[in-house]
C-alpha cells in the first residue's frame, strides 16, 4: 500500500506528484477519500519509481559523489564553495549552504547559455532568474525567463534543451503544434533530450 498525503485545494483534477521522498495527492475539495486512493493506486508503479529514484538522489555527506554543472565533486567540509573536483559545504546548516551555491553557480550559467542561444536564433527575453522551483525545470511569462536551481544537476545538452524550450514560449505561449515546430527548428533532436530531461525528473525531488 503507496503512503501518501493529501491536500485538498481549488482544483478540478487530481495531481499526484512526489517531493521530498512523499508522495502528494492535490485534490478538489469534494473528492471522497475513496476515489483519492483509487487514483493513487492506479498510479502506484509510477510512485513506486519516483520514491526508489528519490532515495538515491543526492546524499551531503562528506565522501559523497556529486554529479553538478557537467562535472562530479566529491563532498568535503569547509566554507561553501568549488575547487577542482572537491565541494565544500560547512559542517552546520549544510542544505542551506548548498542550496545557496547551486544558486551562486547556476546563474552565471544558465545566463550565459540563455544569451549565447538566444543570439544565435534570434530570440528576444527580458532576464533570467534562479528560483526554488521543485515542480518544474523552467518557465516563461512576460519576456521572463525563469530556471529551478535544480538545474544544476542537470548536464549542458540537457539545460540546452530546457533554454530553447523556455525562449520558443517567447513567441508561442502554449504548447501548441506551432510551439513543438519552433523548438524542432531550432533543435531537431529535442525530443530525445526531451525524454532525457524527463528521466532527470528525480533531481526535482531532492
Amino acid at each position: 500500500m503507496i503512503e501518501y498525503r493529501v491536500i485538498r485545494c481549488r482544483r478540478k483534477t487530481l495531481r499526484l506528484t512526489v517531493k521530498n521522498g512523499e508522495a502528494i495527492v492535490y485534490a478538489p475539495m469534494e473528492t471522497s477519500a475513496a476515489w483519492i486512493d483509487q487514483f493513487v493506486q492506479r498510479h502506484r508503479g509510477w510512485v513506486e519509481r519516483r520514491l526508489a529514484q528519490s532515495k538515491l538522489c543526492i546524499s551531503l555527506e562528506n565522501g559523497s559523489r556529486l554529479r553538478l554543472f557537467d562535472g562530479e565533486y566529491i563532498i568535503a567540509s569547509g566554507s561553501a564553495r568549488t575547487e577542482g573536483n572537491m565541494l565544500y559545504l560547512p559542517d552546520i546548516e549544510r542544505r542551506e549552504a548548498f542550496i545557496e551555491l547551486l544558486r551562486k553557480k547556476s546563474a552565471p550559467r544558465m545566463r550565459q547559455m540563455t544569451e549565447r542561444i538566444a543570439r544565435q536564433y534570434g530570440f528576444f527575453y527580458r532576464s533570467v532568474s534562479i528560483t526554488n522551483a521543485r515542480t518544474r525545470w523552467g518557465s516563461c511569462g512576460g519576456e521572463k525567463i525563469h530556471y529551478s536551481l535544480c538545474t544544476a544537476f542537470v548536464e549542458d545538452a540537457l539545460c540546452e534543451y530546457l533554454v530553447v524550450h523556455e525562449l520558443c514560449h517567447t513567441r508561442q505561449p502554449n504548447h501548441s503544434a506551432a510551439f513543438w515546430a519552433e523548438v524542432k527548428k531550432v533543435m531537431p533532436d529535442y525530443r530525445a533530450r526531451k525524454a532525457a530531461l524527463n528521466n532527470m525528473s528525480w533531481a526535482l525531488s531532492w
